[in-house]
């Protein structure tokens, strides 16, 4: 599956488009960062030795398997919501829109952040050298606020959408999201963020596996939960049903992605014509969990 989406990109990366779109770009290099994820959680499946035994046999580091998985999870909802949701030209503006700000405005934040404790003449000498740059990122948000403003001018959609929309502006939480327009017929009457937390019935279709970006969460983070886990994973074959879980996670991922891919870049459906079909079964299967 790796493989096959390596193979893909590269193969869309040689048709050097040049009326291909900001987004196809960016969605060639999210599968390419998908791509390395997939092959540092094979290596890591390898195993790796612990020092404190001797002699030294291999584990799997189960925590960073799960926490890689996790990341790869948060790439490819990003990707279906923001990229692959089919939407109006004006909607998918507005969306991509939003993720450029909360990017922006997180690294705004940061560099604040950054400096908000130092002395006065460190500060200083640190807006005279990133100042401007600090500014150009500003005009860049407002210049994204500004265009989403006068989409929503010309879409049907009712006050209380557009004032949910300024709300998702506004927010200066970094944490990222996905977004969705509730519609009435063709019009839109609401718009909502969806947390990752309940995004895994966008990704899969369906709510049961909801639970899904909990688990990975739990055995990622140093919680009670995750360290206990841990601590039980190497009984009973834990650790290789964990891995059983991350094979077939990646399988499904790198299936969704592919299909996602392909549907939507310039010149996409050309590639999907000439995938065997052998392997377009593959991922049909793959991409219909329940």
């Amino acid at each position: 599956m790796t493989e096959l989406m390596e193979e893909i990109r590269r193969e869309w990366c040689k048709q050097n488009l040049k009326d291909c779109s900001e987004s196809d770009n960016i969605s060639q290099c999210i599968m390419q960062m998908m791509v390395l994820k997939i092959q540092s959680i094979i290596k890591l499946c390898e195993g790796v030795p612990c020092p404190s035994y001797t002699p030294q046999p291999l584990f799997l580091d189960s925590s960073s398997i799960v926490s890689l998985l996790r990341c790869l999870y948060e790439e490819v909802f990003i990707f279906h919501n923001v990229f692959a949701t089919e939407r109006s030209c004006k909607e998918k503006t507005i969306i991509l829109n939003l993720w450029k700000i909360k990017g922006l405005n997180n690294k705004i934040l940061s560099e604040n952040d950054l400096f908000e404790e130092t002395e006065t003449e460190e500060k200083k000498a640190f807006l005279n050298e990133y100042g401007s740059k600090i500014e150009r990122t500003k005009m860049q948000v407002e210049q994204l606020k500004e265009e989403i403003n006068a989409l929503c001018a010309q879409m049907d959609i009712t006050p209380k959408a557009i004032e949910q929309i300024q709300d998702n502006i506004k927010h200066q939480k970094r944490c990222i999201k996905g977004y969705e327009f509730i519609k009435d017929g063709s019009r839109i009457i609401a718009f909502k963020h969806i947390d990752f937390a309940c995004s895994p019935e966008k990704v899969f279709g369906t709510k049961k596996l909801n639970p899904f970006y909990q688990l990975l969460s739990a055995h990622s983070h140093p919680s009670y939960m995750g360290i206990t886990g841990f601590g039980t994973m190497y009984n009973n074959g834990g650790d290789i049903r964990l891995l059983k879980m991350v094979i077939r996670g990646i399988c499904i991922l790198s299936a969704i992605v592919i299909t996602d891919f392909c549907k939507t870049v310039k010149n996409g459906q050309a590639i999907n014509e000439r995938i065997p079909q052998r392997i377009k079964d593959k991922l049909i299967a793959y991409t219909k969990v329940s």
